[in-house]
């Protein structure tokens, strides 16, 4: 028969910060990009190795002669690793 955990080793309700010695509770991953707020098109990763950038890929000087992008803000996130760009470019409101 199991033994009832005491209120001490149970995880804190949600919203609580982690007890003592407990670690922080892991966000999770975001995987799917919101899209441009400015154009609306699809946006992506350009990968860096170590750390890359989210952009919008609808910007003229970013893609061949002659391309007329239709999003001249340029958006795009530092140098961050994946996770750190993904939610800093979902973020934005």
């Amino acid at each position: 028969m199991a033994t009832p955990q005491s209120p001490i080793s149970q995880p804190p309700p949600k919203g609580y910060p982690p007890l003592p010695g407990q670690p922080p509770p892991q966000q999770p991953i975001p995987t799917v990009l919101k899209p441009c707020p400015f154009c609306g098109s699809d946006a992506e990763y350009q990968d860096g190795g170590l750390k890359g950038y989210v952009r919008c890929p609808n910007v003229p000087e970013w893609n061949s002669p002659g391309f007329e992008g239709c999003c001249p803000i340029g958006p795009h996130t530092g140098l961050l690793s994946k996770e750190k760009a993904f939610a800093a470019w979902n973020a934005r409101k």
